[in-house]
């Protein structure tokens, strides 16, 4: 979707694992790209500390092939401030109507919480998905209920892909 952001960013119109904008998709630790049944520190893989993903970890880039991404902290700042953010219910799914305030483009978030442990936290009324930078070597930036802030790594968060520049 072209929101006319001012970076020229592209932003995919569902989650990875989705096919539908309002579909959640697949929940993934950060820096990992393969499902679990389970999500903890305990099984948390990924023991990379740089400040950014590489493409080759990169979920969005393994999973839907090289022209796509996760974005970047400043890319999710972005998309918030540049963007009018509307709680909506679109086909039966809470979520988020994120609207260009330079163009009126949109595209929707589906409010598919989190996992943690082998639970759903806030499915159905808190958005999150995960961004490509590292908050500190425990947490991870992604957007959330707190907007742009540090996640816990080992949980697993939806994915939101934008078009690799």
């Amino acid at each position: 979707v072209d929101l006319g952001l001012p970076s020229g960013l592209l932003w995919a119109t569902c989650n990875v694992g989705a096919t539908k904008p309002e579909e959640y998709g697949d929940y993934f630790a950060w820096g990992e790209s393969e499902t679990k049944l389970e999500y903890s520190v305990q099984n948390y893989s990924y023991k990379n500390n740089s400040n950014t993903i590489s493409l080759e970890n990169d979920v969005a880039y393994k999973k839907w092939g090289k022209n796509w991404r996760l974005p970047s902290k400043k890319e999710i700042g972005e998309l918030y401030s540049e963007c009018i953010w509307e709680e909506t219910n679109y086909n039966n799914v809470v979520g988020y109507k994120v609207i260009s305030k330079k163009n009126g483009n949109y595209l929707f978030i589906p409010a598919g919480g989190f996992r943690f442990g082998n639970q759903y936290v806030g499915r159905g009324s808190l958005c999150y998905f995960w961004s490509n930078s590292l908050f500190n070597e425990n947490l991870a930036y992604g957007f959330g209920s707190a907007g742009v802030s540090g996640y816990y790594k080992y949980d697993g968060i939806t994915v939101r892909p934008v078009l690799n520049k």
